[in-house]
């Protein structure tokens, strides 16, 4: 299970979808994060300039900073933000009134402070608030020593002439604070103090756990949603692959008749199609073994056969005359004639064995031909002039027809003519007396034709997909009588697939058989290269 190709591919997928739905989170939740404290730093800095336009038209009106408490403990409650006034001397001037005392803390609600020091410095003046804050105790010095770890937002407030802000982690509250520090300046740019918004960073940090929360809710749900569907993936890939390890097992034990379903047209897909072509390419290869072996078997029983049937007659013709039962001279002299006429017969069968054998040899035969520009109407008349003396033996007319233009071909002049005079010969002897044979030349497109009509006995339907087998013969009459090997048409088939030639026999019972052979036409450029 653990080498499976299935848990593999799904281990991989969802590991590189754990890392990258991992980092798209992280960054989602700093994206977040950042916006959050941005969004809020933004806010304070807009109220921070309110509060400060709010302490300028106190000051401008009353000449100092009083009547203050409320307006900071309404801005406090409202912005959930501690607010300090600081003059422009960085003093403390005035705070607003909070319930929570120092280190404790709070979110984003209200964080009410507890100063008891600053309680009386409500209704001073400026001095005396100033003076007080010296002199009122651990609660005023915790907070005026809060002040130079936010010097540096305040000085940059006052020298730029707008809203200044940081994180710090402030000492006097306990914690994490994001201060905003807004200058107050008078109509006439004099710089008389900074309003100082301070929000606990923890009100974010909780924010954020909500919005964690939700992410990771979100990642399990995609975790579960990508589970399934890199399952579902895997199992498009794994079952063809299955599939096809499965018919390559049968075809490796023999069992060719494998077909395999072609679902995409990806790469499985084409493998699935590669595999069924192998099968039947396969299948096609050890039917033609299997047929090429019941060929050599027969053609061994079929040449055994030829070879002892004279064989048989001559010992026997030969034991007649070595025991005297032919005793008379006209006997014996009939009996030679005989075995002569078997011999020829066994001639011709190792003439025509040898013939098919060089023709047929790898290529052999067609690496041997040279081959020359011939004209179909030359080799037709000179056929006819061959076989004019045996159709004349039968009565039978041999006639030649010609239509131009005259048809031109690229081969070995002496094969050709044997082809045809197989052809030709068959026709003549399967011809009844009387009859007629016809060879028509002829050219129809870019190829060339010989055509061979008989009116003979023609060709049983069932007999016509076998007469170019070796042995065969159809009328099965004249194995004996007549003078053929039944290697004939099996030489002259061979001589046409040298030539790239074709054949087409068609033929009917009591009326005759028609042999059309054709060419590819002659071609000077391309055949004579």
């Amino acid at each position: 299970m653990k080498y499976s190709l299935r848990w593999k591919l799904l281990g991989s997928f969802m590991l590189l979808i754990a890392i990258l739905l991992g980092s798209v989170l992280f960054g989602i939740s700093v994206v977040v994060k950042d916006h959050t404290r941005l969004a809020r730093q933004a806010e304070l800095e807009t109220k921070g300039l309110k509060l400060a336009n709010t302490m300028k038209a106190i000051y401008a009106d009353k000449g100092k900073f009083v009547d203050l408490d409320d307006i900071l403990d309404d801005a406090d409650s409202y912005l959930g933000a501690r607010v300090w006034l600081v003059d422009a001397q960085c003093h403390i001037v005035n705070v607003s009134q909070t319930n929570v005392g120092p280190g404790q803390g709070r979110g984003m609600g209200m964080m009410r402070g507890q100063n008891a020091g600053m309680g009386m410095m409500r209704g001073m003046n400026h001095n005396q608030q100033h003076d007080a804050m010296h002199t009122d105790g651990i609660e005023q010095n915790q907070m005026q020593s809060c002040l130079p770890d936010i010097q540096d937002v305040v000085d940059k407030a006052l020298k730029q002439g707008e809203s200044s802000a940081k994180l710090y982690s402030s000492r006097y509250y306990g914690q994490q604070m994001l201060v905003v520090a807004t200058p107050i300046i008078l109509d006439n740019g004099q710089k008389i103090g900074t309003v100082l918004l301070q929000e606990p960073y923890s009100s974010i940090e909780t924010y954020m756990k909500d919005v964690y929360y939700y992410l990771l809710v979100a990642g399990i749900i995609a975790m579960l949603v990508a589970l399934v569907l890199a399952y579902w993936l895997t199992q498009h890939i794994v079952h063809p692959l299955t599939a096809m390890e499965k018919a390559a097992t049968e075809m490796a034990q023999g069992e060719y008749g494998q077909h395999l379903p072609v679902e995409s047209q990806d790469e499985i897909g084409r493998l699935s199609k590669a595999l069924n072509s192998l099968a039947v390419d396969l299948q096609n290869y050890i039917n033609n073994i299997e047929g090429q072996e019941k060929l050599r078997r027969d053609f061994v029983a079929n040449v055994s056969h030829e070879l002892r049937t004279p064989l048989t007659i001559l010992r026997g013709y030969d034991e007649a005359l070595l025991t005297g039962v032919a005793d008379t001279p006209e006997e014996r002299h009939e009996y030679c004639v005989l075995m002569q006429e078997e011999i020829m017969r066994l001639e011709r069968l190792i003439a025509d064995l040898l013939d098919l054998s060089r023709l047929q040899g790898s290529g052999a035969g067609k690496a041997l031909m040279e081959k020359e520009k011939l004209s179909l109407e030359d080799l037709a008349a000179g056929l006819l002039h061959k076989m004019q003396q045996p159709a004349l033996k039968k009565n039978i007319n041999l006639s030649l027809q010609k239509q131009m233009p005259s048809p031109v071909i690229w081969g070995n002049g002496d094969r050709i003519m044997q082809m045809l005079l197989i052809f030709v010969d068959n026709a003549i002897k399967y011809t009844q007396v009387g009859g007629q044979v016809t060879v028509t030349t002829l050219q129809e497109g870019n190829r060339a034709k010989v055509i061979i009509a008989d009116n003979g006995q023609g060709i049983a339907k069932e007999d016509l997909p076998y007469v170019w087998e070796r042995f065969y013969k159809a009328e099965k009459s004249h194995s004996r009588t007549d003078k053929g090997t039944g290697l004939g048409l099996s030489i002259a088939k061979e001589i046409l697939t040298l030539h790239n030639g074709q054949a087409e026999i068609t033929s009917e019972v009591g009326k005759g058989t028609t042999i059309t052979v054709s060419f590819e036409q002659y071609i000077p450029q391309k055949q004579e290269k």
